[in-house]
């Protein structure tokens, strides 16, 4: 049994060595924010607006209802969404797309004056398409939006730890 653990700490000492560590909780610059998001449904399960909004309460920030309130104002336009044809097959089919999404946002402070000028964050995927299986091609879809607004959820929070209020 020593033996076991010997090995498996000898297997672990590369990780531990190399500074790895999980990411944890995000230190932000502020304690109060608002998310002025007008083409986001707030009451949807799941949608983009609750998760940034977890995930800013995680990092030890409260949401506040009105931007008066706020220390900063968090200002995210609709996201525009594209799809557009990369192959064809020989028979004239589709067979890859390329979906992009762009998703522009600015920080403001309670008076309304820019803290961080409007940014855009433009994310593509690519997927390989067949029509056999229109159903789950639809659904791939869906997951690679979903990937690419949790890609820009990530970019946002990390952006929003730069703000100097």
């Amino acid at each position: 049994m020593k033996r076991r653990a010997f090995f498996l700490s000898l297997l672990l000492l590369p990780l531990a060595a190399c500074g790895f560590h999980l990411r944890g909780e995000v230190a932000m610059p502020f304690q109060t924010l608002y998310i002025d998001a007008p083409g986001y449904n707030q009451l949807q399960v799941d949608s983009f607006y609750q998760r940034l909004s977890k995930r800013l309460q995680v990092s030890g920030v409260v949401l506040e209802s009105s931007p008066t309130k706020a220390q900063v104002v968090l200002k995210i336009l609709p996201e525009t969404r594209t799809r557009s044809i990369l192959a064809l097959t020989s028979a004239g089919q589709v067979a890859e797309y390329r979906i992009a999404l762009a998703l522009t946002y600015t920080v403001l402070g309670p008076n309304g004056r820019a803290i961080a000028p409007p940014a855009t964050i433009n994310l593509t995927r690519d997927y390989t398409y067949n029509n056999n299986q229109y159903l789950a091609m639809g659904a791939e879809e869906n997951l690679l939006y979903r990937d690419m607004e949790d890609a820009a959820l990530g970019q946002i929070v990390q952006r929003l730890q730069d703000i100097k209020p």
